[in-house]
């Protein structure tokens, strides 16, 4: 899954932040939930029941999220988790970001790294 910001967050916290999700897999995935868990740049998560992508297909996910940090703060390790089904498992998508205010606090998310796990996954 690629995630990107959609656009500017709107608002004046909590913010209305969205988020695009495309599917770059030749192979539908249908999403079961999504959530920003980081403890300054949160928001509880939601249930995506019901929505599928198909492989080349994107979708928009919206977010009332709390941020309240002064213009150029960063928060790094912020994260857009989403489970999913894919090929039959369970997988949950993790899209790391750094969150940075700017000039009237909004939060500005830049991708740094994404992974996908199989749930259940163990290294043990």
């Amino acid at each position: 899954m690629d995630v990107t910001q959609a656009g500017a967050a709107e608002g004046d916290g909590p913010w209305l932040v969205a988020f695009n999700v495309l599917n770059p897999t030749g192979d539908p995935v249908d999403l079961v939930d999504a959530w920003l868990p980081h403890a300054r740049f949160n928001a509880v998560a939601q249930k995506l029941d019901g929505l599928t992508l198909a492989g080349g297909e994107s979708t928009r996910l919206a977010f009332t999220a709390t941020y309240d940090e002064p213009p150029g703060t960063a928060a790094e390790n912020a994260f857009v988790i989403i489970r999913l089904r894919w090929r039959g498992g369970a997988w949950r998508h993790l899209t790391r970001m750094t969150v940075t205010s700017g000039s009237r606090g909004e939060p500005s998310a830049t991708v740094e790294t994404v992974s996908c796990h199989r749930v259940g996954f163990s290294t043990d």
